[in-house]
């Protein structure tokens, strides 16, 4: 299960911007015939359900409930309500005033009184504080009395249960401001909000609980939505080896890279698409340096290409060309360094390798350099991080990083590629109009830590990936695999060596336990 922003179900789910969220709330009643003051009251019983989880038995333990004048309000009102009923010492503060409130907000705040309980001041030592005060229409930065409110919340020692979204958080950016709650566990409703996933989101978030509140959500065409990778959906996408299996059913992957001083790129994205379950992988380097790759990495075929001074140059592209027709997959860049001559290779092999190929490090490079658009013959999958992105796209990482899933879907529309974008929170991107596949929309991928930010792990990822290429799953799939087991890999290995020391080899050596956990979802 992921680290950062877990659920509490496992599978490849629908994640919606606040625009989404608000379409299909209103289409809820008109299509489904199901009145918005039954949605409030089922996501307040849903959130008094989590409470009753989070603390075993409300009865006798004192809540604090905080209660803002829009519809988050409404829920924490309903919330109240059935948190009395079974007994809890319920308190609630409205942040706002009461003339403040409308619609369904207000019938339940009337509803609440009714009920004995007339909102004041937080008191008391909570067992357990809960979150109603911003919902999805946040605009940032927050004003009195919110701010000030979110401070005092922030300020008890106790488990804090959001409603919906953590109050202070962007639904959509993952922009977090300086007074955001921090959540033990968010009740959110519908689907996951695309906030969560991306920015301070997943530091904000803590566990995810999804509530259907009584609606069938598929039922309801979703306009703007984006997946959130599941393991239960890669672990789909790997098939058992069948007792029959021999090396040449499981692909055949070709890595073009290396140079003088940096024959270890390619040997690390060799040895990841060997534990990621290539049958067989080659390396082709330098001639120089064919020796030094073989030695490193005995169980790969190391092949000699043309070398001028530790270099690859053009005088290559027919001994490549030829190894590429023998091979499934490729993967062109690591290592390669950033010679003109290099770069008017890996320019030759990113056009005319007829085989699906992940393009990484230096072959972006190359290809970021080049003016005119280059049309390959096969499909391709671009991984950069945000510095090659920006340089991909000719603009600044920080703008990259401003918003990333923008960025990744326009590099894959620049370049008719599937795109991976590296990072906390890595984002594939599909083109708007892919040559041969349908439309997929952007994925993101939440597994992974920060030990993996080290020297080479961009390299294991794209050997993972070529892997999956040549095994036959399409690019997008083989993307989205690829980023999910290569984070999962890397948390593998944190929990052995922690964050501060890992290195790329140590991903490498989780591969293997990282497929091996997703049998428990086949």
């Amino acid at each position: 299960m992921d680290k950062q922003c877990r659920i509490r179900y496992d599978e490849r789910v629908k994640v919606v911007t606040a625009a989404a969220m608000r379409l299909l709330d209103a289409h809820v009643p008109e299509s489904l015939g199901v009145p918005s003051r039954i949605l409030m009251e089922n996501a307040g019983a849903a959130l008094a359900g989590q409470a009753k989880v989070m603390l075993s038995d409300v009865a006798g333990k004192r809540i604090n409930i905080w209660c803002g004048t829009g519809n988050n309000g409404g829920d924490g009102f309903v919330a109240a309500r059935h948190l009395a009923g079974m007994g809890a010492l319920v308190s609630v503060t409205l942040v706002g005033s009461q003339d403040a409130l409308k619609g369904d907000a207000r019938l339940n705040f009337d509803a609440m009184t009714l009920c004995g309980i007339v909102p004041g001041p937080a008191h008391g030592a909570p067992a357990l504080q809960i979150d109603a005060v911003l919902g999805t229409g946040l605009r940032l930065p927050l004003r009195a009395p919110a701010a000030a409110a979110l401070r005092e919340m922030m300020c008890a020692q106790a488990p804090v249960l959001c409603a919906d979204i953590p109050s202070g958080l962007d639904s959509d950016t993952g922009q977090a401001a300086s007074e955001c709650v921090r959540a033990t566990v968010t009740c959110t409703f519908g689907y996951p909000k695309l906030g969560f996933l991306i920015g301070e989101g997943p530091d904000h978030t803590g566990l995810l609980a999804v509530e259907p509140i009584g609606i069938d959500w598929d039922r309801l065409e979703c306009p703007d939505h984006r997946w959130w990778i599941r393991p239960d959906w890669v672990a789909s996408l790997i098939s058992r080896r069948a007792r029959q299996t021999h090396k040449g059913d499981l692909g055949h992957v070709l890595v073009v890279g290396g140079s003088v001083g940096m024959s270890g790129a390619p040997g690390l994205s060799a040895l990841a698409a060997l534990r990621t379950g290539a049958g067989l992988v080659t390396v082709a380097v330098p001639a120089s340096i064919r020796q030094e790759v073989a030695a490193r990495t005995p169980e790969v075929m190391a092949l000699g290409l043309a070398d001028h001074k530790g270099c690859l140059f053009s005088d290559g592209l027919a001994r490549a060309l030829d190894a590429a027709s023998r091979a499934n997959a490729a993967c062109i860049g690591p290592g390669a360094g950033q010679s003109d001559i290099t770069a008017r290779l890996l320019l030759d092999l990113y056009q005319q390798l007829p085989v699906p190929c992940t393009v990484d490090a230096d072959g972006l490079n190359a290809l970021s350099g080049v003016r005119h658009r280059c049309r390959p013959i096969g499909p391709r999958v671009l991984t950069p991080h945000p510095g090659e992105a920006a340089r991909l796209l000719g603009v600044t990482t920080s703008e990259v990083q401003t918003d990333r899933l923008g960025a990744a879907e326009k590099i894959a529309d620049k370049y008719g590629a599937v795109v991976v974008l590296k990072g906390a929170s890595t984002v594939v991107a599909n083109p708007t109009k892919p040559r041969t596949a349908p439309r997929r929309p952007a994925a993101i991928n939440t597994t992974g830590n920060p030990g993996m930010a080290t020297a080479g792990s961009g390299d294991v990822l794209a050997g993972m990936l070529a892997a999956l290429l040549a095994r036959g799953l399409p690019s997008y799939e083989a993307a989205c695999a690829a980023v999910y087991l290569h984070g999962a890999a890397g948390d593998i290995a944190a929990k052995r060596v922690g964050h501060e020391g890992l290195i790329a080899s140590d991903i490498i050596h989780a591969v293997p336990a990282a497929l091996a956990a997703l049998e428990e979802y086949r």
